[in-house]
């Protein structure tokens, strides 16, 4: 193979590698609003204090729910990220770019059944 078609290979794989999907679950550490950016401490690591910095600027950020009528079916109520606390519970899916954070797609709040907010 030649070195030039290595590269390529290289290239391309990275290049793949990065826009994978991506899942992150976690809790709110901080909000830079400025810069659209949130700081999730990731609970599927095994790190406790590792901290991943989701860009959420265009992402769709909304409130899931079940009815106990029908737990099967989930709603989803359109929120703005900057109205929730630190520590609030969110999954974030999006796709890891070239700086190592995560482009957020869709944000999820999650409510926990018998929640009143």
């Amino acid at each position: 193979m030649t070195c030039l078609a290595l590269f390529a290979l290289l290239i391309f794989a990275t290049s793949a590698e990065a826009w994978q999907p991506h899942r992150v679950v976690g809790r709110v550490n901080s909000i830079v609003a400025a810069n659209n950016t949130v700081f999730v401490a990731d609970t599927d690591d095994r790190r406790p204090d590792r901290l991943v910095r989701v860009k959420f600027g265009g992402a769709t950020v909304v409130r899931v729910s079940r009815r106990a009528a029908r737990p099967w079916q989930w709603q989803t109520r359109p929120t703005v990220l900057h109205e929730w606390p630190v520590g609030t519970f969110v999954v974030v899916i999006g796709h890891i770019d070239r700086s190592g954070a995560i482009l957020a797609n869709r944000i999820e709040i999650p409510k926990p059944d018998g929640s009143e907010r």
